[in-house]
C-alpha cells in the first residue's frame, strides 16, 4: 500500500544537514505565558509538594 504523501510534504524550511542544526543547544519556549501559567497551576494541583518528577519529554 502506498502512502498518500508526496516528497514535498516532507520538505523542510532548512534543508541543511541535521548535525549542523543540533550542534548547539537551543533554549526556546514553545508555548505562550498563559499556557505556561496553566501548566504550572495544573502541576501544583496534581503533583505532590517536593515530589520528584522524571521528565522524559523536555527539550
Amino acid at each position: 500500500m502506498e502512502h498518500p504523501f508526496r516528497p514535498e510534504h516532507f520538505a523542510r524550511l532548512d534543508e541543511s544537514p541535521d548535525p549542523e542544526f543540533y550542534s548547539f543547544p537551543r533554549k526556546v519556549v514553545h508555548i505562550d505565558d498563559a499556557a505556561i501559567a496553566a501548566v504550572k497551576e495544573c502541576f501544583r494541583e496534581v503533583l505532590p509538594p517536593h515530589g520528584v518528577v522524571l521528565d522524559l519529554l523536555s527539550s
